[in-house]
């Protein structure tokens, strides 16, 4: 069961700008896809008055079993070899873009290999 879930809320008026995390401010896209790997985020629309008008569907998660299978398959970060337990789970193709959340579609990245995936251009071959 997931222990994280983040609000994301953007304006309805101006979604140029970008969203604001709960209690942290305003995160790019990239950052947003970055967390989404390994937690839940739910983005808000939000009207001028702060007033939701849109609550938008989680993003997904893989499963408990799901990530067992990635801690045995994988055995640790497949960039450095961190340990399992400093991993989070990864999808190769974006879930936002299509991906799937299946064993096919994820791997096992520390958060600095899942950084440079995420922002310094990094990609995964499986």
């Amino acid at each position: 069961k997931p222990t994280n879930g983040l609000l994301w809320t953007w304006s309805a008026d101006n979604p140029a700008l970008g969203g604001d995390l709960q209690n942290m401010g305003a995160i790019t896209e990239a950052t947003a896809k970055m967390l989404s790997c390994d937690t839940t985020i739910t983005k808000i629309i939000l009207n001028t008055d702060g007033v939701p008008l849109d609550v938008g569907l989680k993003e997904r998660l893989f499963t408990p079993g799901q990530r067992k299978a990635l801690l045995v398959r994988d055995r640790g970060c497949i960039k450095c070899g961190a340990h399992a337990g400093r991993c989070q789970g990864h999808h190769v193709r974006h879930w936002s873009e299509g991906g799937p959340t299946d064993l096919d579609n994820g791997c096992l990245l520390c958060s600095s290999c899942h950084d440079d995936v995420h922002h310094h251009g990094w990609d995964i071959i499986m």
